[in-house]
């Protein structure tokens, strides 16, 4: 929910410490880095929420022009046209970003059931995952908390809260051992009024304060229920203090992802750049749509009658008739549009500009300049490089809270130990083609990769689904089944390279089998063959040499 900045313009060059909290409806002891970027999160919620919440801010997105008035402004606001390339580009990031699910490991099966509702607005874990990953593309900066149901139970369901950039409204580190420890920070929330309460809906503001004390952790909940609430001890609540086992905390149990995970310094969002080209572009396009209202149809002219008198003043209009004087030809004014062409070219420009941070154009202007490729790469590469850091982010954001949740939830330190998430990071992994394939196969097929290699690249690849793991993978491939009609698949189950190498060898055996027939064959006959009849008298001498011829 952004604020209205109808009334507060702040100047181009401001500091931390020249913000006033107050002008932009903030209390007055909100954390200086909220107060400077307030405006900058109100712009973004703009942005990418879309025309009417861009057209709601008026002047503030879409100055007067000078001279004119506030009918003509009213015309000039609704010709404008606002596309949302801001939206468009959030919504794409976040999809490329969970196009595949988030690789969950080591969370014990006893508790795999309560990751289907862990927030408490009734999200399952992954779909979680999903909202908090999308408000930090967007805002660069958004807050998890991990908390409990106020009633004591012996079977604790802990649940998560989002909290947005623009609600966290201070906080307060301190040195460690070394290391910066939240020691306190101040959550804004809503709550709308219910009908039976008021004549019509209001919404409530209310603060909820975490401290870190000598003694643990505990909350403080500051409501007015005759309006909004501020950090006075009339609105302050008893300490909230949750318990795990039975014991206090040493820690506030809350996390808050950014560039620099649980940073004191608020980072800008990986968005701002393209929500303020945005918004240079809808102003661009408004002056062009001013430009054709007012240009776009021809003006006429016509002579004063007889003693008539002509008006000093002339509207621009096309259902309108100038008066010249007598004697005038009458005929009609037309503008050549030669100069609407610099805005034209502006909103190309600005169109290519948004492109080059990592904005998505889809839909924008059909005659947009095509891009080289080597531009397009770049393109890319800045949009993979944010994509990257937040999923790092997520990683190690949800990690964490994991396991504050399933100890929470009754785990032991054993159970959490080897509890991990990764987020999605294939799409650094891009420009795979036939080439690359074959390659991947003939290294396989050579004993160069080996089988878990190949499973990681296809899958990278998106070959092979989410679902599908290693050892599943593996029994697939020692499936026959899995492989209808396929020549080299059936040869390679009967370990042979291909459907070739296995007809060689069946050749080659086929050989060998009726080489071997032949030669039991002809010891067969040799053996049945009549054997001569010895001479009486000769004994077992040899039969005596033959005579020797002439040729001899």
């Amino acid at each position: 929910m952004s604020v209205p900045v109808n009334n507060y313009r702040a100047p181009t060059i401001i500091r931390r410490e020249q913000v006033q909290p107050e002008l932009l409806g903030l209390p007055p002891w909100v954390h200086p880095q909220v107060a400077y970027n307030f405006l900058d999160w109100c712009l973004l919620r703009d942005t990418a929420e879309g025309e009417k919440a861009i057209k709601d801010g008026a002047k503030a997105y879409l100055p007067h022009m000078s001279g004119m008035d506030d009918d003509e402004y009213v015309g000039y606001l609704e010709r404008a046209s606002y596309y949302n390339f801001t939206g468009r580009t959030i919504g794409a990031m976040n999809g490329t970003l969970f196009r595949r699910r988030p690789v969950l490991e080591g969370v014990p099966e006893r508790f795999k059931d309560n990751l289907k509702n862990v927030s408490s607005d009734n999200h399952a874990f992954f779909d979680y995952c999903e909202s908090v990953g999308k408000e930090l593309i967007h805002m660069g900066r958004v807050a998890v908390l991990l908390d409990l149901p106020s009633a004591p139970t012996t079977t604790p369901k802990p649940y998560f809260t989002t909290y947005k950039a623009e609600h966290i409204h201070d906080w307060e580190f301190e040195k460690r051992d070394g290391r910066d420890v939240l020691i306190y920070a101040v959550l804004r929330e809503f709550k709308m009024t219910t009908s039976r309460e008021d004549t019509e809906r209001k919404l409530r503001v209310s603060y909820r304060t975490l401290h870190l004390g000598p003694n643990g952790y505990y909350q403080h909940v500051y409501r007015n229920p005759d309006g909004d609430a501020d950090l006075k001890p009339e609105f302050r609540s008893e300490p909230i203090v949750p318990k795990r086992a039975g014991k206090t905390l040493d820690y506030i149990p809350i996390y808050i992802f950014g560039p620099e995970p649980n940073a004191s310094e608020v980072q800008k969002s990986p968005m701002l750049d393209i929500a303020q080209t945005n918004v240079s572009h809808y102003r661009s396009y408004a002056e062009l749509e001013q430009g054709l209202f007012y240009t776009g149809f021809p003006v006429y002219y016509a002579e004063i009658g007889q003693g008539a008198e002509g008006g000093a003043d002339y509207e621009l209009a096309p259902n309108r008739v100038w008066e010249t004087p007598t004697g005038t030809k009458p005929g009609l004014l037309e503008f050549n549009g030669h100069g609407l062409k610099f805005l034209e070219n502006a909103l190309d420009r600005k169109e290519q500009h948004a492109a080059s941070l990592g904005g998505r154009m889809i839909g924008i202007r059909t005659a947009a300049v095509s891009e080289s490729d080597n531009a397009v790469r770049m393109k890319e590469l800045n949009e993979h490089s944010t994509l990257l850091g937040v999923s790092k982010s997520l990683d190690a954001g949800f990690t964490t809270l994991l396991k504050w949740y399933l100890r929470w939830a009754g785990a032991s330190e054993a159970e959490v130990k080897d509890v991990e998430i990764e987020f999605n990071k294939d799409f650094v992994f891009d420009g795979i083609g036939s080439r690359e394939f074959r390659a991947v196969h003939a290294m396989y097929k050579d004993g160069i990769l080996p089988i878990e290699v190949v499973y990681e690249y296809l899958k990278k690849a998106l070959v092979i689904p989410d679902w599908l793991s290693m050892d599943e993978f593996k029994k697939l491939l020692d499936k026959m089944e899995s492989f209808p009609n396929q020549p080299d698949a059936e040869a390679r189950m009967n370990g042979y390279p291909d459907k070739q190498s296995e007809i060689d060898d069946e050749n080659a055996e086929k050989e060998r089998e009726d080489a071997e027939k032949a030669r039991e064959e002809a010891a067969e006959i040799a053996a049945k063959a009549p054997q001569p009849t010895p001479q009486p008298g000769s004994g077992n001498r040899p039969p005596p040499a033959p005579a020797k011829t002439n040729l001899e």
